[in-house]
């Protein structure tokens, strides 16, 4: 029983090491000048992201992620399932964009986003810089809905929150703003722009629904 409790908790707090320390050496390296522009500005902005950094990846997630093993992945298999990859990748893209539109469109879910907006021009950290209330809604409900639907073992659903935690690192890089990307890609110019003007494109981490839709 130990042992059920102890890896889920820890493997949960792998993947928000990775997350965290991929962020900050991307802060302090090819971020470099965004970020000391950040903290000649206002140094407080930048430690109130870590901080939730810290609360929503080292906090939150290992717990989630135990409560989520132990009720709903198939432990009884063990082998990496592409399908289930791509399904709960796909959901949380999904869901993520309705969920992120709900925040601009739906004045009562408009608090939840407002912190993350208050980033401008962003470094890596920031895509973890948000309001536990944004965390819990936009990022961790649309894992938990595809975890009921699909059932994956543990290292199908790190592999999922790998590849969009990556992803969501990314493209809150402003200096790779000036690399063309895919145009099914959500790049971090076009999230670049939405940080700035709140812009009416709200797909992330990875496939740009908006365009998909018709949008520019």
């Amino acid at each position: 029983m130990f042992q059920k409790i102890i890896y889920p908790f820890m493997q949960g707090l792998r993947l928000s090491i990775f997350t965290f320390l991929f962020s900050i050496i991307l802060d302090f390296t090819i971020s470099k000048e965004t970020l000391a522009n950040s903290l000649n500005k206002n140094p407080e902005l930048y430690i109130r992201g870590i901080q939730a950094n810290i609360m929503n990846l080292f906090v939150l997630s290992p717990i989630y992620y135990l409560l989520l093993d132990l009720l709903f992945f198939d432990n009884n298999n063990n082998n990496f399932d592409i399908l289930k990859f791509i399904n709960l990748t796909l959901t949380h893209n999904i869901l993520y964009y309705i969920g992120h539109k709900a925040m601009h469109k739906i004045k009562y879910l408009n608090s939840f986003h407002d912190f993350h907006h208050e980033f401008k021009i962003t470094v890596p950290t920031n895509g973890n810089a948000v309001s536990i209330s944004e965390y819990n809604f936009a990022y961790v409900l649309p894992f938990v809905i595809g975890i009921v639907i699909f059932r994956p073992n543990s290292i199908t659903l790190s592999g999922s929150v790998f590849i969009i935690s990556f992803f969501n690192t990314l493209i809150h890089c402003h200096e790779l703003s000036k690399i063309k990307w895919p145009k099914f890609l959500v790049s971090p110019f076009d999230h670049g722009v939405h940080h700035k003007n709140k812009s009416g494109t709200y797909s992330a981490p990875i496939i740009n629904i908006d365009k998909l839709l018709g949008g520019n």
